[in-house]
């Protein structure tokens, strides 16, 4: 290779480089926002419902919710409907 296109390559690294260093602070502060608006948010919901954060967790543990799994699962598994009204009142079939 040429010395010129070794240099140009040794650029774009730098360059690639740089730009990883940004994005990572940037994926980093945005984490950082993302966890404080998700901390809010559950602080506003315990104040809402006047809990406490013990009994908050209290509360999450102790009910039977379905997975997420499940909850696909049972989505999947409901039927759409067949029939439907259009703004005239009449019924179509639903093609999907």
């Amino acid at each position: 290779m040429t010395q010129s296109k070794l240099e140009k390559l040794k650029s774009k690294l730098a360059d690639a480089e740089k730009k990883r260093v940004q994005l990572d602070k940037t994926i980093k502060r945005l984490q950082s926002q993302i966890s404080e608006e998700e901390t809010k948010s559950f602080r506003m919901t315990l104040t809402e419902l006047d809990l406490s954060v013990e009994e908050a967790i209290s509360f999450l543990k102790e009910k039977n919710r379905p997975s997420a799994a499940q909850l696909a699962h049972s989505f999947n598994q409901a039927a759409p409907p067949s029939d439907y009204q259009n703004a005239e009142g009449k019924e179509l079939k639903n093609n999907v």
